[in-house]
C-alpha cells in the first residue's frame, strides 16, 4: 500500500534515508477486508499530524479512503514489572559509578545530595570523589545525563500520580524519588530537573526538601531566571496547603518568608497580617469558651474553629465541657448533637438525639433526626419507629418547615426505610 497525499497536505511525514512502502496490511477478516494497517519503520521515523483520513492505492491503481486511529498501546499497562524497575536502577547506578560515583542509596537524603552538589560543583572539593573529574567541569554533559535520568523519574512520577493501588503508588514514588536524586546529582545546574523534582516533592508535602533543591539550583546558577522563581513558587504552594489545613500560624511564617524574597509585592505582607488576625480571633474564641464553657455562642464558635482546623480531640473535649456545664434544654442539646455529627460520632449524637426527643416530644424534626442517626448505626427497627413517629407529627403539623418528605423520598441513607411496609404505604398515600 502507498500513501497518497490528500490536497497537497501530508498528514504523515516520513523522515528516513531509504524509500519504503511503509504502510502494510497486518490483519484482514474472513472476506479479505482490511481490519488493521501497520506502519513499518525501515530505519526512519514518522511524524503523525492531523487529519488522519487518507487515500490509499495499490499497484493496480485501485484506491480507497480510510480513517486511521493512531494509538500507542503501552506494553505494561497495568503496572511496571519489578524486574524492570530493578534493571533500570542497576543500569543508572552503573552510569553513576562512572560519572559521579555510585554513592546515592535509597536512604540518602535530599539534604545530603544538596550538600554533596555544593561541595563538588561549587567549591570543586573532590576529596573522596570517585567519579570522573572531567564530568564535574562539563556543564553540557551534566545537563544531558540529568535530563535523561529525570525523564525516567518523570515516568515513575506519572505512574505514581495515576495509580490507585496504594502499595503500587508508594513503589513508584520510591523509584521516582531515587531517580530524581540521581538526576539532580548528575546536574544540579539543570533547571528542568529541579522543577520536576520540586513539583514531585511539593505534591507529597515535602516542602523543606523542595526548598533545598531550589536554593542549590539558585547557588549553582545564580543568573538563571528559572532558579529565581522556583523558591517563591514552592513557598506559595506550601502556603496554600497550610491554609487548606487551617494551619494559619505556619502559613503566616511562610507568607512572611515570601515577602522577604519578593519585596516589591505588598500582597505577601497583607496575607501575613490576615493570618495573624485569624490566629488572634481564634485565640480569643478559645479563651472565651474556657472562661465560660456553658455559653452556647462560645461553644458554637469554638466548635466551628476546631472543625475547620480538623482538631477532633479538642472538639470532643469542647463537647464534653459544654455538656457538663450547660443546662439541658432544646437549644443546647441541638448544639451538642450537631457537634457530634460534625465528627461522625453517631453514638454520641444518638445520646443527644434521645435526650432531645424527651425534651421536645412533639417535634417531628427531632424524631426525624433520631431516625437518621439510628439508620447510620444500622438500627433499622429503631429507625423505622422513629421515622413513623416523625411522619405522624409532620402530618398533623401546621408548620411544615423543614419539609422532611423530599428527604425521605430521595436520600440514599434512608433507602432501607423506604422499603419498610408502613413507610412505603405512607409514601404511596402522600
Amino acid at each position: 500500500l502507498y500513501l497518497h497525499s490528500f490536497g497537497g497536505y501530508k498528514p504523515i511525514q516520513y523522515q528516513g534515508t531509504e524509500p519504503a512502502n511503509f504502510l502494510s496490511v497486518s490483519k484482514v477478516d474472513e472476506l479479505g477486508s482490511i481490519k488493521e494497517i501497520s506502519i513499518k519503520g525501515n530505519g526512519g521515523r514518522f511524524i503523525i499530524m492531523p487529519p488522519t483520513e487518507f487515500t490509499f492505492a495499490n499497484d493496480a491503481g485501485l484506491t480507497f479512503r480510510a480513517v486511521i486511529n493512531f494509538q500507542r498501546i503501552p506494553k505494561y499497562k497495568a503496572r511496571l514489572p519489578e524486574n524492570l524497575l530493578m534493571k533500570d536502577r542497576k543500569f543508572w547506578s552503573q552510569y553513576s559509578e562512572r560519572l559521579i560515583g555510585n554513592w546515592i542509596t535509597q536512604e540518602t537524603t535530599v539534604k545530603e545530595v544538596c550538600e554533596w552538589a555544593r561541595r563538588v560543583y561549587l567549591r570543586r572539593d573532590l576529596a573522596g570523589f570517585k567519579g570522573d573529574p572531567i564530568f564535574v567541569r562539563d556543564n553540557d554533559a551534566q545537563k544531558a545525563f540529568s535530563k535523561l535520568r529525570s525523564a525516567v523519574a518523570a515516568l515513575y512520577a506519572w505512574r505514581f500520580g495515576t495509580t490507585a493501588d496504594p502499595v503500587l503508588k508508594e513503589r513508584y514514588a520510591k523509584e521516582a524519588d531515587f531517580a530524581y536524586r540521581q538526576a539532580f546529582a548528575f546536574g544540579p545546574i539543570n533547571p528542568e530537573v529541579s522543577f520536576k523534582y520540586v513539583n514531585f516533592l511539593s505534591a507529597r508535602g515535602r516542602f523543606e526538601d523542595a526548598k533545598l533543591i531550589a536554593r542549590t539550583l539558585n547557588d549553582t546558577d545564580p543568573n538563571s531566571k528559572s532558579a529565581q522563581i522556583l523558591l517563591p513558587q514552592i513557598l506559595l504552594n506550601q502556603e496554600r496547603q497550610l491554609v487548606a489545613k487551617r494551619d494559619y500560624a505556619k502559613a503566616a511564617e511562610v507568607a512572611l518568608e515570601i515577602a522577604r524574597l519578593d519585596t516589591t509585592n505588598p500582597d505577601h505582607l497583607v496575607r501575613h497580617q490576615y493570618y495573624i488576625r485569624i490566629i488572634e480571633n481564634s485565640r480569643r474564641s478559645i479563651s472565651a469558651f474556657r472562661n465560660d464553657p456553658s455559653n452556647t455562642t462560645n461553644f458554637l464558635r469554638v466548635i466551628q474553629l476546631y472543625n475547620g482546623m480538623r482538631k477532633t480531640n479538642e472538639l470532643r473535649e469542647a463537647i464534653k465541657n459544654y455538656s457538663e456545664s450547660s443546662e439541658t434544654n432544646r437549644i443546647n442539646l441541638t448544639a451538642i448533637k450537631n457537634a457530634y455529627g460534625l465528627i461522625g460520632d453517631w453514638e454520641g449524637k444518638l445520646r443527644a438525639d434521645l435526650q432531645l426527643t424527651k425534651h421536645a416530644p412533639d417535634s417531628y424534626a427531632a424524631w426525624f433526626d433520631l431516625s437518621q442517626t439510628h439508620i447510620r448505626l444500622k438500627h433499622t427497627n429503631e429507625s423505622t419507629q422513629a421515622m413513623l413517629k416523625a411522619l405522624a407529627l409532620f402530618e398533623n403539623s401546621e408548620i411544615k418547615i423543614p419539609d422532611i418528605m423530599p428527604i425521605l423520598r430521595t436520600n440514599t441513607l434512608l433507602k432501607p426505610l423506604r422499603e419498610q411496609p408502613e413507610i412505603k404505604k405512607f409514601l404511596k398515600n402522600n
